[in-house]
């Protein structure tokens, strides 16, 4: 049967965004018959093997090579589809820059990143503050490229906050949609109880995080050392842990998302500890509530949008090792508490973060607009159709 609506999607795997793809795409595939809908998807990883055939190339010249070979599913039928969500800048800003709103296919930003506005608690992965030229020829790039988008999908209301109050995009152009985790993949596991004083078992805390430094793990290992060593353990899920770590820190290699190796750990945690310096939103602390776990974490960009402060967990301030500690101290001392904040992590992830209910959100949402998009003299108004 011929479907009735056709959706693109271009979104790129790289910085802890494959889990974000695979999960959307699974639920979408799911249920996209159901709407009359078909998707096709471009997974770009921005490298690819023909890419490592020409090395006398510049890296960054052979990466955009390869992005543009893993866009073509999308891109060679662009006009033919209804609508293309884009969570990949550079292609994305190519194809509204000039662009007026409405014409075919509709445009719809879907990230976690807002634009930089020159806000100093902007979560900075890597690089120093753009300078202030440079930061407002950017935003004013961006702010050109909005006003040719249809749609956007923010990950987070911090993220939807940032669009709205300083880039100007009208909130009835956005839904506030994080695509969130494989509840299949996450059951919820009851708090364990807490070991017996009397025996050799200790309460366990747990890590997980693919940029050690920029997660905090830095900061929870000093911490730790100094507050709860020999009271406690330490499970670290990375790729560059340090060495010479105290043997009740026990270092996890290779651990790939939705493995099932991370569940178990999930499973087996008291309290799950991510002290990030900078992010825009959590799948990890998600994935701890899911599973029943009470979370550590800060508020830095969309995470405190996950992570309900006294309520599923506590969120500190960044670089503050001191809160750190007395937040995790608070949960250890008390099992009741734990276990509440475990249930109800549970219940907000179920209710915000499920990849299911958002992934047939966002489909609807793209056929509620194409919808309107098809009927003459109509304007679609994003917050009014579903």
């Amino acid at each position: 049967m011929t479907p009735l609506y056709r959706f693109g999607f271009v979104l790129t795997t790289a910085l802890g965004n494959a889990t974000r793809t695979a999960n959307l795409r699974k639920y979408a595939d799911r249920h996209a018959a159901s709407l009359g809908a078909e998707c096709i998807w471009a997974e770009v990883s921005h490298w690819d093997e023909q890419a490592n055939q020409n090395p006398r190339l510049p890296s960054a010249i052979r990466a955009r090579q390869a992005s543009a070979r893993q866009m073509q599913p999308v891109l060679k039928q662009y006009g033919t589809l209804d609508a293309v969500v884009w969570h990949y800048h550079e292609p994305y800003a190519l194809r509204t820059l000039w662009r007026r709103r409405g014409e075919k296919p509709l445009v719809a930003w879907a990230a976690d990143a807002p634009p930089d506005t020159g806000n100093g608690s902007y979560p900075r992965y890597r690089s120093a503050p753009p300078q202030p030229l440079q930061q407002r020829a950017r935003l004013a790039f961006d702010k050109h490229c909005f006003a040719g988008t249809d749609l956007f999908f923010p990950w987070s209301e911090w993220a939807a906050g940032v669009l709205s109050g300083e880039c100007g995009v009208p909130q009835e152009r956005m839904h506030i949609l994080n695509v969130g985790i494989d509840l299949e993949k996450f059951p919820y596991v009851p708090d364990v109880t807490m070991p017996d004083p009397a025996s050799d078992a200790l309460p366990r805390l747990l890590f997980v995080g693919g940029e050690f430094v920029r997660k905090g793990g830095d900061t929870l290992l000093a911490m730790f050392g100094e507050r709860f060593q020999g009271r406690a353990t330490l499970d670290l899920v990375t790729k560059n842990a340090p060495p010479g770590l105290p043997t009740d820190v026990r270092v996890h290699a290779g651990v790939s998302p939705n493995d099932g190796k991370l569940q178990a750990l999930l499973a087996g945690c008291d309290v799950f500890v991510l002290p990030t310096r900078a992010d825009f939103s959590s799948y990890a602390s998600m994935e701890a509530m899911a599973t029943g776990r009470p979370v550590v974490t800060t508020n830095t960009g969309g995470v405190p949008d996950v992570v309900a402060h006294g309520e599923t967990g506590f969120v500190v301030p960044v670089g503050d090792p001191g809160a750190l500690g007395d937040a995790i101290e608070t949960l250890l001392a008390d099992a009741n508490l734990r276990a509440r904040f475990g249930q109800a992590g549970r219940v907000r992830v179920e209710t915000h973060f499920s990849a299911e209910t958002n992934a047939r959100i966002l489909l609807r949402t793209l056929v509620a607009a194409t919808d309107a998009a098809r009927a003459p003299g109509d304007g679609f108004r994003a917050g009014t159709t579903l």
